[in-house]
């Protein structure tokens, strides 16, 4: 539970092109992330097989039950920062014509309860299953380990 990240802005962001965060999301469940690659679908599974839900479609859902999830989010100014758990699920708002780019930077703290999940075995995405960043430190931890 003691981990943040603080998502800080490099310039003003309208609310309708903010980072938006369903509110409670991070007490569960966890889901499989996305892909990206799909813009036609939302919830491709970046790591696949049974081990993580599916992803939900979140928007598809909010138009036949608007209230089916607790969205948050803030117009941002330079140096604003938005604080939230990384387990929350997230994401920033579409661009458009009038805000074409979305500039920001993300510290990632973590406290003394952290410890080591490992990705899931079984990867459909093509990406690498512990991710580029810190592999040689990761491959020492297994599942339960402290993350420090």
């Amino acid at each position: 539970s003691h981990w943040a990240n603080a998502w800080i802005s490099f310039e003003s962001v309208p609310k309708k092109n903010a980072l938006e965060i369903v509110r409670g999301s991070h007490k569960g469940p966890r889901y499989d992330g996305t892909t990206f690659r799909d813009p036609n679908d939302p919830t491709q599974p970046l790591h696949g097989g049974d081990a993580l839900p599916r992803l939900p479609d979140i928007e598809a859902l909010r138009q036949n039950d608007p209230e089916s999830f607790d969205i948050i989010s803030w117009a941002t100014e330079p140096g604003d920062i938005v604080l939230l758990h990384p387990g929350s699920l997230h994401g920033g708002a579409p661009v458009d014509e009038a805000f074409p780019d979305r500039h920001t930077f993300v510290f990632r703290f973590f406290g003394d309860d952290t410890t080591f999940h490992p990705l899931p075995e079984n990867s459909a995405s093509g990406y690498p299953q512990q991710g580029v960043l810190f592999t040689e430190e990761l491959s020492t931890l297994k599942a339960g380990d402290g993350f420090r």
